[in-house]
C-alpha cells in the first residue's frame, strides 16, 4: 500500500485520506516519508489537518508545524481556539515562533495574515554573479524564485529583478542596473481582497510587503490571494441566494 500511494501527487494523496475512516486517515499518514506528508498536509481541508494533529503527539505536531510554511501555519492556526494556538506556538523553535506570533499579530483579513517571509533578498550592491550564487544557496527553500528583491542596508526595496534577467545578465553585473525600481507592492495591513485585486491589475505572480516604514517584511504570492478570491466568491454568491425569492 505504502509504495503505491507515495507514487501519487500530493493531491491525489489529500483526496484518498479524505475518504478514509477517521481512525484509518492517521495511520495512512504517518506512512508517507516526510517530505511528501508536508505537503499532503497543506493540501488537505483545514477541519482534516485539525483532526490529524489532534491525533498526534507533541513532537509530532512540533514537526509538521515547523515545516508548513508560514502563511498556510498561519491560516490553520487563526481558526483554532486560543488556548490551543498557545500550547502548539510554544512547541516551535524560537524563530518560528516568532514568525508565527508576527503574522497573527496582523489585523484579520490583511495581507500580513497571508504573507510569508520565505523569499530571496539580494543586496544593491551584489553582482549577478553572487546573486545566483546566493540564489542557490538558499533558494530551495523558499516560496518562489521567479522575483528577487533587491533591500539596502535598512531592508528598505529599492527594486525587484526577475530571475529571467539575472540569468541573461553578464556576471559582472550589478543588481542595481537591471533591476526594476517602479514595482507595486503593499502594505501588510492592506486588504486582502484590495491585494488581489492589485495582483490582477497587474498581472502578478507575487506582490511584496512592506511595513510602515517601508521594510521589506515578505511576499505574499499568486495561490494565496486566489484562495481569496475564491473565498469572495463563494461568499457573494450565498449573499445572492440569501436574497434571491425561492421559485414557487
Amino acid at each position: 500500500m505504502k509504495a503505491s500511494i507515495i507514487k501519487l501527487f500530493p493531491q491525489d494523496v489529500a483526496e484518498l485520506i479524505e475518504e478514509l475512516y477517521n481512525g484509518q486517515k492517521g495511520i495512512v499518514f504517518r506512512l508517507l516519508p516526510k517530505d511528501l506528508a508536508i505537503d499532503v498536509f497543506e493540501y488537505l481541508p483545514r477541519p482534516e489537518q485539525e483532526k490529524l494533529l489532534f491525533s498526534f503527539s507533541d513532537a509530532q505536531i512540533k514537526e509538521t508545524l515547523e515545516e508548513m510554511s508560514p502563511d498556510d501555519r498561519t491560516e490553520l492556526l487563526e481558526e483554532l481556539p486560543a488556548k490551543i494556538v498557545k500550547k502548539w506556538i510554544a512547541l516551535l523553535s524560537p524563530e518560528d515562533r516568532a514568525i508565527a506570533h508576527k503574522l497573527l499579530n496582523y489585523p484579520d483579513e490583511s495581507v500580513g495574515r497571508l504573507l510569508t517571509p520565505d523569499f530571496v533578498d539580494l543586496r544593491i550592491g551584489m553582482s549577478a554573479q553572487r546573486a545566483m550564487k546566493r540564489i542557490r544557496r538558499i533558494g530551495l527553500d523558499k516560496e518562489t524564485v521567479f522575483y528577487l528583491y533587491v533591500i539596502d542596508e535598512k531592508r528598505t526595496l529599492m527594486g525587484i529583478v526577475s530571475l529571467k534577467d539575472l540569468v541573461l545578465a553578464q556576471p559582472d553585473t550589478f543588481v542595481k542596473d537591471i533591476m526594476f525600481d517602479d514595482f507595486v507592492a503593499v502594505s501588510a495591513r492592506t486588504d486582502q481582497e484590495e491585494a488581489v485585486s492589485i495582483a490582477q491589475k497587474y498581472d502578478l505572480l507575487a506582490l511584496p510587503v512592506l511595513d510602515n516604514e517601508g521594510r521589506l517584511v515578505g511576499i505574499v504570492t499568486i495561490d494565496d490571494l486566489i484562495d481569496v478570491l475564491e473565498e469572495e466568491v463563494t461568499e457573494d454568491f450565498h449573499k445572492m441566494a440569501a436574497i434571491t425569492p425561492a421559485e414557487e
